[in-house]
């Protein structure tokens, strides 16, 4: 299994200094399916080509896309003019262009208890265009596509294409102060899945298409944002866990600045899924949250959140399973700057998560992500995080599972940087089919045009 892809074309690229670690990107599986999350993934800002960076202490991120974070206080509200590609820029065009690849040992590559090892290959290309259609209007294009070769071990020498999270064609409409923003996005992965309650099978293709609107209106110092989208998610491979998901989803949410060091943001969700061959026919789910960002000091910054979740199952497939539940969840996030070449990120968080083989599963999860910075040029970063889960239904999955890891991060030149990663993977189950262990090294490069 390999998941160096979701950083090279995702995370890594979006988040500057390398993002999280790749133990913890592991530990992120399969996509979050409440109905917090899946609003969430799918708010975003229009893509910003940025303007060449100065010097080779900005390039260790390999360039940056525009996210729509969570606690964002205006994102999208910039208008298209002045935009500056870091590759080329052409009339109204701004254009960025990254090439990345890398070469990976993993000793389980099936994340199966009898394990098999492989060497795997992948190469691919990192792409953010802009065109300025007219001073109110623009078209953007963004995300990652990369070809995936098993060198050794199982399916040796298969072609595994895939195109990365948040690769996006968006339209960028302003009326006023109002921007609109319809958009299609498409994602597929093909490989094995890491998820906290799945291993041991092959989910060789899954793929999510969506379309959506989203609107983003600036309010004195706040900024009301509302999404609705559908979206089609399909997985294939194991029998038993073939499946496909339609679903609705709506979304509100308000994002405020309350002072120069505290950004709040409260937002309500709704998800409506239709599943084919899931563990139950359909699924509703309506959530509320509110978050808190507050920056204590120039070194510190704090985040905060909860809400409460209400989810219903029709048609459950599993006997006994809960057709019903209400939960709280919450999430607590410290980053702290020790000194300017010392800095960790304390994480944690606990939620429901919709199943893949019941209902749903209640998942707690702690992650320090600490990172060190030798010179500009050359940077250490390791990731321990553990994970609690607990499947629902009289039958349910009881498990732990822990990973470490680390990366040695080189910056060669202002638009290429190599990395060294190594981690390990262990779960603990009630469920002896469940568990395994998994160790990965790999060396990666980016080089950005």
């Amino acid at each position: 299994m390999s998941n160096w892809f979701s950083i090279q074309g995702g995370r890594r690229w979006r988040c500057r200094g390398g993002g999280v670690g790749l133990g913890l990107v592991m530990l992120l599986g399969l996509g979050r399916l409440s109905a917090q999350d899946w609003a969430r993934a799918n708010y975003e800002a229009p893509a910003v080509a940025e303007v060449a960076p100065a010097g080779a202490a900005a390039a260790v991120g390999g360039g940056a896309l525009s996210s729509g974070g969570l606690h964002a206080a205006s994102p999208g509200l910039n208008r298209p003019a002045g935009k500056v590609g870091r590759t080329a820029n052409v009339g109204p065009l701004a254009l960025s262009l990254g090439v990345f690849g890398s070469l990976e040992y993993n000793d389980n590559v099936r994340v199966e208890p009898a394990a098999r090892d492989g060497l795997i290959a992948t190469g691919g290309l990192r792409f953010d265009t802009s065109y300025q259609v007219t001073q109110l209007q623009e078209l953007s294009l963004q995300g990652a596509i990369s070809n995936r070769v098993p060198l050794t071990g199982p399916g040796r020498r298969e072609q595994l294409f895939s195109v990365a999270p948040d690769s996006a064609l968006r339209f960028n409409v302003w009326v006023g102060s109002l921007r609109l923003s319809p958009f299609i996005k498409y994602q597929r992965q093909l490989d094995p899945v890491l998820s906290p309650v799945v291993n041991g099978t092959e989910i060789l293709d899954q793929a999510t298409f969506t379309t959506g609107l989203q609107a983003d209106l600036p309010l004195n110092e706040a900024t009301l944002q509302v999404l609705v989208l559908r979206e089609r998610r399909s997985q294939q491979g194991d029998q038993t866990l073939a499946q496909t998901i339609w679903s609705r989803v709506g979304s509100v949410r308000l994002v405020r600045r309350s002072s120069a060091t505290n950004t709040w943001t409260a937002d309500v969700a709704w998800v409506d899924a239709r599943l084919d061959n899931g563990p139950s026919g359909e699924t509703e789910s309506l959530s509320a949250a509110i978050y808190d960002d507050w920056r204590l000091s120039s070194f510190i910054t704090v985040q905060l959140g909860g809400g409460v979740a209400r989810s219903r199952y029709r048609a459950s497939r599993v006997v006994g399973d809960v057709a019903e539940n209400t939960s709280p969840f919450f999430t607590v996030s410290l980053d702290h700057r020790l000194r300017e070449n010392l800095s960790y990120v304390l994480h944690f968080q606990r939620m429901n998560e919709r199943g893949v083989s019941t209902n749903y599963y209640r998942l707690s999860e702690l992650a320090l992500t600490p990172k060190y910075k030798f010179t500009k040029m050359l940077t250490v970063e390791s990731t321990a995080a553990w994970q609690w889960i607990l499947e629902s239904g009289p039958t349910g999955e009881t498990a732990t599972r822990w990973s470490v890891g680390g990366a040695l991060g080189y910056v060669v030149a202002v638009n290429l940087d190599l990395r060294l990663n190594v981690d390990r993977v262990v779960k603990h189950s009630s469920q002896s089919l469940r568990e395994y262990g998994q160790n990965r090294i790999g060396l990666s490069a980016n080089y950005q045009f």
